[in-house]
């Protein structure tokens, strides 16, 4: 009996203390690869993820959001509460396994004592049991090894190009496969006596408990103290919101037929509308980065997906905290995930509070009351801690992106008598849509997208409306864009990602701020997304930081304050020269008048067009050897060759079930 509680002391150690020290490494290779990861990221916790994704089962964890937030790694300091609560978190874990596993373990071994001796007893608990702890540990240490639960065929084939075997975050297995080797050989080739078993147990567990206490004197050494207070006067707080995928020809303050955006209509009314703001792209991730960054892509080089934004650029977050703001970000979206960069700056940046369980339920969730209620539990704390320091709040609005399913009323809202059978689920891949569907058909979709911008509205409007009821809203900066919009196959195509046209290139742009910006105002020269960071800080009387954003001579070239704009009057000749990128494979640049689009690996221009007298970009002028498309080509070398390498990606390891949601989204195949 003495033999079996020392074996049960044993496990009990062993369990905690090997899956502490796996979760130490796990963490310490996703801080090192990309700068910060999440608790379950990291050891078992990972590997129950993993196995409930492939089961189709909930994981427990978003309850414990803690264990979801992404807890930036760039320093010791940031790196120690992500350690912590990790082998807390899997040590937990490990003891639960450990207590569930070990009454199997002990009743055969019981049985093998009371039928065999002494002896039989014996080599169970010292050889066949810790031989078989060690293989299943091994068996883990070897599925994290070659990673998320997929073939390296799988992987390789992608697109990511992430089929290495020690790629970010596949440390855990190291600790695995030594502790399963090491464990192993104590007991089976060491261990003597009861003794030996207990002490095997407590180095385990010193090991492990060293470990916790380097990363509690982090925790407890604190990062860079949080800068001084600025009272909100003469420093406006700041709410940038974007809406994700929404075209500015569907805004009913652009001139679109249907009311889709009366609380857009009435911060128009009451701020300034920038009639031709460009996109920088036609995809979320780099579209944002260059929104938060005021850097373009090919500056910041996030092109592709599993590329995450370099450390070394410094954001609109950053900037701000570093003058006094409190900030923080609610986002909705699966490439708005912090792993990306966006984290960086922001004191509070939650990606998880309603994050999608698996990749189906991306697709039906409707996430603009949870974030109402999120930015509304904050904008109150804030308030009632007696408002400080003035905020800057970044909100990502997801709803309006597809699949189109707008809840009641909304549903029926644009398009009460349709009567026929489309389904918008499964939106991007559904063969029922294509280009040759019934037009009665397509008009309901388009109805229903229309739908999903009044419901995001009317949202936004809450959250306006409580800003108002404190009292706060003449003294909040309240900026409303998008990242993109979805075309209907005006050039053949659904969705965006596609192709570098107006449909998915342009999108609203409306700022709000009774101070500094008269009520009614319209800008018609063209404006940027690259533009918008410049004229937030302007607003904030925040100096921009020397390693801000893009900074490149040459007139309409150079990233501007918006603010300038205001009162001018005049054409100003098309307004700044905008550029787009595809993939570090397509590029565009467009003026108020022309825009060319070509292929980066050919010489000669692939599309132009006179946007003047063709503004839905039909009419293909590139076969006439215009001078002007030779003009913008040259102006396009300059400058990709002006922007380029300045900052290095990182690659991004992006977990299995995050995989499958984007190859399910349709950005990925």
């Amino acid at each position: 009996m003495n033999k079996l509680r020392a074996s049960v002391y044993t496990i009990l150690f062993y369990g905690p203390a090997a899956a502490a020290c796996g979760a130490l490494v796990d963490s310490a290779g996703l801080a090192i690869s990309h700068g910060g990861g999440r608790v379950t990221g990291a050891a078992l916790l990972w590997l129950a993820d993993q196995i409930l994704f492939l089961l189709g089962a909930p994981a427990p964890w978003p309850a414990v959001d803690g264990l979801l937030r992404y807890y930036p790694a760039n320093s010791i300091h940031e790196f120690a509460p992500l350690a912590l609560l990790a082998m807390l978190a899997n040590a937990a874990a490990g003891l639960v396994v450990a207590a569930v596993t070990a009454p199997a373990a002990l009743a055969i071994g019981r049985g093998l004592c009371g039928k065999r001796g002494g002896s039989r007893c014996r080599r169970f608990w010292r050889v066949e049991y810790p031989a078989a702890v060690s293989i299943l540990l091994l068996v883990a240490g070897f599925v994290r090894l070659i990673g998320e639960s997929a073939p390296l065929a799988a992987v390789a084939s992608s697109g990511f190009g992430r089929a290495h075997l020690l790629g970010p975050g596949k440390l855990g297995a190291i600790p695995a496969l030594m502790l399963g080797a090491g464990f192993w050989w104590i007991l089976c080739r060491r261990v003597r006596s009861e003794r030996a078993v207990r002490l095997a147990g407590r180095a385990i567990a010193v090991t492990a408990g060293l470990a916790l206490a380097v990363s509690a004197v982090g925790v407890a050494a604190g990062g860079p103290g949080r800068p001084a207070a600025i009272q909100p006067s003469g420093h406006p707080n700041i709410l940038l919101i974007s809406i994700d995928s929404l075209r500015a020809d569907h805004v009913h303050a652009y001139g679109y037929a249907r009311d889709t955006t009366p609380t857009l209509d009435r911060l128009a009314r009451e701020g300034v509308l920038f009639r031709q703001a460009v996109a920088p792209t036609t995809w979320t991730l780099p579209s944002h980065l260059t929104m938060l960054t005021a850097l373009p892509p090919c500056a910041h080089q996030v092109v592709r997906d599993g590329q995450s934004l370099d450390p070394a650029a410094v954001t609109l977050a950053e900037a701000l905290s570093g003058a006094g703001y409190g900030t923080a970000a609610f986002v909705s979206g699966p490439y708005l995930r912090a792993e990306y960069g966006f984290y960086q700056g922001f004191q509070h940046y939650d990606d998880y509070s309603v994050a999608a369980p698996d990749h189906r339920a991306s697709h039906q969730m409707i996430t603009s009351p949870a974030l109402t209620r999120l930015v509304g539990g904050w904008l109150h704390k804030w308030n009632e801690a007696g408002a400080q320091r003035p905020f800057f709040i970044f909100l990502h609005m997801w709803d309006v992106h597809y699949d189109y399913i707008p809840p009641s009323p909304y549903d029926t809202l644009f398009d009460p008598d349709y009567q026929g059978g489309i389904d918008p689920t499964g939106y991007e891949r559904s063969s029922a849509i294509h280009p040759g569907m019934d037009r009665r058909d397509l008009e309901h979709i388009i109805a229903l997208y229309d739908g999903e911008i009044r419901y995001t509205d009317e949202h936004i409007g809450k959250i306006l409306d409580l800003l108002r009821e404190m009292g706060r809203l003449d003294e909040t900066v309240v900026a409303v864009t998008a990242d993109h919009g979805d075309e209907f196959f005006e050039h053949g195509q659904k969705g965006h990602r596609n192709n570098l046209y107006d449909t998915t290139l342009l999108v609203p742009l409306i700022i709000r701020y009774p101070p500094r910006i008269p009520a009614g105002a319209v800008v018609k020269e063209q404006v940027r997304l690259l533009d918008l960071a410049p004229t937030l800080l302007s607003l904030a009387g925040v100096e921009k930081p020397r390693e801000f954003g893009f900074d490149i001579s040459g007139g309409r070239l150079k990233p501007r304050n918006l603010m300038t704009l205001l009162g001018a009057g005049k054409p100003g000749g098309g307004g700044s020269l905008a550029f787009g990128d595809l993939h570090g494979q397509l590029a565009c640049v467009r003026t108020g008048k022309w825009k060319l689009i070509t292929r980066l690996d050919q010489a000669a221009p692939v599309e132009l067009y006179h946007l003047e007298a063709d503004p839905g970009e039909q009419s293909n002028l590139a076969g006439r050897r215009l001078p002007e498309a030779e003009s913008l080509l040259g102006v396009l070398r300059l400058w990709r060759k002006a922007a380029a390498g300045r900052f290095r990606t990182r690659s991004l390891e992006t977990d299995h079930r995050h995989l499958e949601s984007l190859r399910d989204l349709g950005y990925i195949q």
